[in-house]
């Protein structure tokens, strides 16, 4: 894997493109945005000529629950400020406590807890012990939020969805696998 900023490696990905195609102006060949979006240019111009020959565009007018998805996605693009943060972490105590809560949660719901629903449980946990985090913006105002809410991006056939979960803080890992599922 080359060596690239964040930034970069997410560009990178959304579009499709592996880092060894890219060539990097950073110190030792470190690859920045600016790398990518100039590897995408060059893409673009060479492969132009071909494309208005060849290709056929379509457009199909956005409707119901697609529609909203796009719009929801561009507001979040355009009104959420973006962070990304790669972490690594040892989860084997996390995989042997769903070892061990499986049965309980199963015979409760019915249903499977996942990793998922651990996930989003410490998420609500960190969340109510930093306040500081669970913050929104309004205009030039920062809102605190008392409670505790998740969006669960889930992909369907037609599109992305991201339901959100209320007060994960206050549910117990049998009501949240049920919630999330």
């Amino acid at each position: 894997r080359g060596r690239a900023t964040p930034a970069a490696r997410k560009w990178a990905r959304e579009h499709g493109l592996s880092l060894h195609e890219i060539r990097g102006s950073g110190p030792r060949g470190r690859i920045h945005v600016e790398d990518v979006r100039r590897h995408l240019e060059e893409q673009k111009k060479q492969s132009a000529p071909q494309a208005r020959s060849t290709a056929q565009t379509e457009r199909t007018a956005l409707s119901g629950m697609r529609k909203t998805i796009a719009e929801r996605m561009q507001q979040s693009w355009t009104q959420v400020p973006h962070v990304t943060l790669h972490v690594e972490a040892d989860v084997q105590k996390l995989i042997a406590l769903r070892q061990e809560l499986l049965p309980t949660v199963e015979r409760k719901t019915g249903l499977r807890l996942s990793y998922t629903e651990l996930i989003l449980k410490a998420t609500a946990v960190a969340l109510r012990e930093h306040p500081e985090v669970n913050v929104t913006f309004d205009g030039n105002e920062v809102v605190s939020g008392e409670d505790v809410h998740i969006g669960l991006a889930v992909s369907q056939e037609q599109g992305l969805l991201v339901p959100v979960i209320r007060h994960v803080d206050r549910l117990g890992l049998a009501e949240l696998t049920e919630t999330s599922k």
